[in-house]
C-alpha cells in the first residue's frame, strides 16, 4: 500500500515535500507545484524526483509556504493531469506526440531494467508491445 509522507525541510510552516511511493502501474514520477507538473521523468528516477523536489523546496521563496508533491503516475493519469485523454492526445502535433512517445518508451524501458515489482515490469512490457517497440 502506498503511503503519504511529509518532509518538513525548514521549520514549522515552511516549504514541504509530500511524497507517495509509486504503486502498481506507475510509469512516471511527477513533481507538482500549485497542482501543475513541473518535472516528469520515468519511474525509475523516483529517488531523483524526491531529491529534486527537496532542492526546489529549500531554494524557493514565496509569500506563503509551498508544498511540492512527488507522485508516481500511469500514462493515463499523466494525460488526465495535463487535461487530455489518449484519444485527444492522438490529435496533437507530430513533435509533441514523438516527445511523449519517447518519454513513455524511456519510462517503460527503465521499469523493465530497474523495477523489482513483476506487475510493473509486466505493465511496462505490455505497453511497449502495444506501442510496437517490442514484439
Amino acid at each position: 500500500m502506498a503511503h503519504l509522507s511529509d518532509h518538513d525541510l525548514w521549520s514549522a510552516g515552511s516549504n514541504r515535500v509530500a511524497t507517495m511511493e509509486p504503486g502498481p502501474g506507475d510509469l512516471f514520477v511527477v513533481i507538482l507545484m500549485f497542482g501543475k507538473p513541473v518535472f516528469v521523468e520515468p519511474i525509475d528516477q523516483y529517488d531523483r524526483g524526491v531529491r529534486t523536489a527537496e532542492g526546489f523546496a529549500r531554494r524557493l521563496r514565496h509569500d506563503r509556504p509551498l508544498t511540492l508533491r512527488v507522485l508516481g503516475m500511469s500514462l493515463h493519469e499523466l494525460l488526465a493531469l495535463m487535461g487530455t485523454t489518449p484519444a485527444e492526445f492522438a490529435g496533437t502535433s507530430p513533435k509533441v506526440e514523438a516527445e511523449f512517445r519517447q518519454l513513455a518508451v524511456d519510462a517503460c524501458m527503465g521499469a523493465l531494467r530497474d523495477c523489482d515489482d513483476p506487475a510493473v515490469r509486466k505493465d511496462a512490457y505490455d505497453l511497449l508491445v502495444k506501442m510496437g517497440v517490442l514484439q
